[in-house]
């Protein structure tokens, strides 16, 4: 045999060996694939529920620093309140827009500048009318306190 036929044999042999090994290579990947997919797939559905847990955890958290926030301010006006309710500042309180507004434009900063600027003088001011002046009543009576 000559020495190009030897070449071209070994070659050939060469080429079936690397044609064995890649087919043996392309069943491996598609079996890993078969086996693999599925389990993907699982890990992706549990990503996505872990996603949405942190996303619902962080929307309570959000609501329970609120509320906190919002009790701390209670706690805090009810402690000042403690003290002396006319020292609490109108806008430390759950009053209404309006109220506040008409309170501010009479330069009313405290429960004590309500108490003394008195129920018929503080109905008398522009914008204050009967549901205002109710309002004013309740948040008084509300911290035992009654017009000068």
């Amino acid at each position: 045999m000559k020495s190009i036929d030897k070449l071209a044999l070994d070659v050939q042999r060469q080429a079936s060996g690397l044609y064995e090994t890649l087919v043996e290579a392309h069943r491996q990947v598609q079996l890993a694939a078969a086996t693999l997919g599925p389990r993907i797939e699982d890990l992706q559905e549990k990503l996505n529920q872990s996603e949405a847990l942190v996303r619902s955890l962080t929307d309570k958290l959000s609501q329970v620093t609120e509320e906190r926030n919002k009790l701390k301010g209670f706690i805090q006006a009810a402690l000042k309140a403690q003290q002396d309710p006319r020292t609490l500042t109108l806008n430390e309180l759950e009053i209404s827009v309006l109220l506040a507004n008409r309170c501010e434009a009479l330069s009313l900063r405290t429960l004590g500048d309500l108490i003394s600027l008195g129920r018929m003088p503080f109905l008398r001011k522009k914008g204050i009318g009967r549901k205002t002046l109710k309002e004013a009543d309740h948040l008084l009576q509300s911290f035992g306190l009654v017009w000068s």
